[in-house]
C-alpha cells in the first residue's frame, strides 16, 4: 500500500489527519503523479534535487512539484494496528489475515468485553470490504468486530453480509483520536457505546467479570486481577453455577454432565438408590441441620433457616427413597459417588485460586455450596460473562 502523499489526501479524505502518523517515507520517488480527476497518471520530469513536474499526457500545463510532493509513502497497517489495540486494551496479536491482503488481525478485546477478536482493514472499496467480511467469516466462527478507516464503504450489500454474521462493524473515524503526543485515544463515551454493540455492556455501571473457557484455558478476571488456568473439570461446575446464581442445581446433573450417566441413573428412578456409607452421611447431616436450625431460629435468620429446611427435606426424600423394611437399603447407588466427584472437582479448583487470586478464592469460598444441591449464592450478584 503505497502512493504519493497527493494520493493519500485525496483517498483517505477527513480520516487522512488520523492517518497521517502511519505513513512513513520509503524513499522511492515516484515516476507518476496521480490524476485526481480519475484521468491518466501523469509523468514526473525531475529538473533538480527539489524540483520537478508532472507532465499532461493530453497537453495543458505542467504541475509543478517539489521533492516532498513525489515522496513514495508507505501506509503502516501494522504500526496502525498495534496503536488501535493498545487504545482498546486489546491483547495484541497483530498479524495479516491469511487470504485476505487488506485485512489485520489485531488481537483480542479486553476481557470485560468478552475477549472478543478484533480486526482492521484498509478496503479501496466496498468490494474489497465485502471481501473482507466474506474470509472473517469463514475463518472465525464467534462474534468479532471489525475496524476500518470509514463508513464511506458500507453499503447496502456490506450491510447485508454483516447482519447474516457474527460480525460487528465500526469505523476508526468514530473509534478513535489522536492525542498531541501522536498516540490514539478512545473515549469513555465511545467505550460504552462499543460494549453496547458488541452486547456486554456494563449492567448498571458495573464492570463484568469474566469466566470463560478458550481452548484448553480458562479465562478469569475478578476485582481487576486476572489470571488463566488450565482447563478442569471442577472449572467447568463452577461456570455452570456462575451461570445461574441462587439457583440449586442437583449434584447429579452438573456430574451427568462430565461422565455421560445420565441423571435418572444416578438419581436412582431405574433402581440405583445409596450406598451405606452415604446414607449414615445424610443422617448425620441430618442431625446437624437440626442443631443449625435452632440457631438459625433463635437469630431469626430467616434465608439460612429456608435453606436448611429445604436441604433437611431433600436428605429426608433421599434416605426414606433408598431405604426399605427394617432399615435395609434397597440397592446401590452412585448418588454418594457422585457427590463426592463434583465436590472434589470444585473445591480442588477453588483452592488453586487462593495463591494465585486471593479475592476470587475468598468470594467462591463463601458464596460455593456443594452437596446433594449446589449453588452459588452471592449477596450481591457479580455481573458475570460466562
Amino acid at each position: 500500500m503505497k502512493a504519493v502523499e497527493g494520493e493519500w489526501i485525496h483517498r483517505l479524505s477527513t480520516e487522512y489527519e488520523l492517518a497521517r502518523q502511519f505513513l512513513v517515507v520509503t524513499g522511492e520517488l515516484a515516476t507518476s503523479y496521480p490524476a485526481l480527476d480519475q484521468g491518466e497518471p501523469r509523468p514526473i520530469i525531475p529538473h533538480g534535487d527539489d524540483d520537478f513536474a508532472a507532465t499532461c499526457p493530453r497537453g495543458g500545463e505542467p504541475l509543478a512539484l517539489r521533492r516532498t510532493d513525489v515522496l513514495v509513502r508507505r501506509f503502516d497497517q501494522m504500526r496502525l494496528a498495534r496503536a488501535i489495540g493498545k487504545a482498546l486494551g486489546a491483547t495484541l496479536i497483530v498479524e495479516p489475515v491469511a487470504g485476505e491482503e487488506l485485512a489485520w488481525r489485531i488481537g483480542n478485546l479486553p476481557l470485560a468485553f468478552g475477549a472478543r477478536p478484533v480486526f482492521m482493514t484498509i478496503p479501496w472499496d466496498s468490494l474489497a470490504l465485502a471481501s473482507a467480511i466474506d474470509v472473517l467469516t469463514s475463518q472465525y466462527r464467534h462474534p468479532y468486530l471489525l475496524l476500518a478507516p470509514t463508513r464511506r464503504w458500507v453499503n447496502a450489500i456490506v450491510e447485508s453480509k454483516l447482519d447474516t454474521t457474527d460480525g460487528i462493524f465500526f469505523a476508526m473515524c468514530d473509534l478513535v483520536q489522536p492525542t498531541n503526543d501522536g498516540h490514539l485515544q478512545i473515549s469513555s463515551l465511545v467505550m460504552q457505546s462499543l460494549a453496547t454493540m458488541l452486547g456486554v455492556g456494563p449492567i448498571g455501571g458495573v464492570t463484568a467479570n469474566v469466566f470463560q473457557r478458550q481452548g484448553d484455558k480458562w479465562v478469569v478476571s475478578f476485582d481487576g486481577t486476572t489470571i488463566y488456568e488450565d482447563h478442569s473439570v471442577g472449572l467447568n461446575h463452577l461456570a455452570r453455577l456462575l451461570a445461574k446464581p441462587h439457583k440449586k442445581i442437583p449434584v447429579v446433573l452438573l456430574d451427568s454432565d462430565q461422565t455421560g450417566v445420565h441423571p435418572d441413573v444416578l438419581k436412582g428412578s431405574l433402581g440405583v438408590l445409596m450406598d451405606y456409607e452415604y446414607r449414615e452421611e445424610c443422617r448425620e447431616r441430618r442431625k446437624a441441620i437440626k442443631e443449625e436450625l435452632g440457631e438459625a431460629k433463635r437469630n431469626h435468620d430467616h434465608a439460612r433457616l429456608e435453606k436448611l429446611q429445604e436441604e433437611d427435606a431433600f436428605l429426608k426424600k433421599e434416605v426414606a427413597k433408598a431405604t426399605g423394611l427394617n432399615g435395609r437399603l434397597r440397592k446401590y447407588s452412585d448418588i454418594g459417588k457422585a457427590r463426592k466427584r463434583v465436590g472434589t472437582a470444585v473445591w480442588r479448583s477453588i483452592g488453586e485460586f487462593e495463591t494465585k487470586h486471593p479475592p476470587l478464592f475468598l468470594h467462591r469460598s463463601n458464596t460455593i455450596n456443594t452437596g446433594l444441591l449446589c449453588s452459588y449464592t452471592p449477596e450481591r450478584d457479580p455481573c458475570w460473562l460466562i
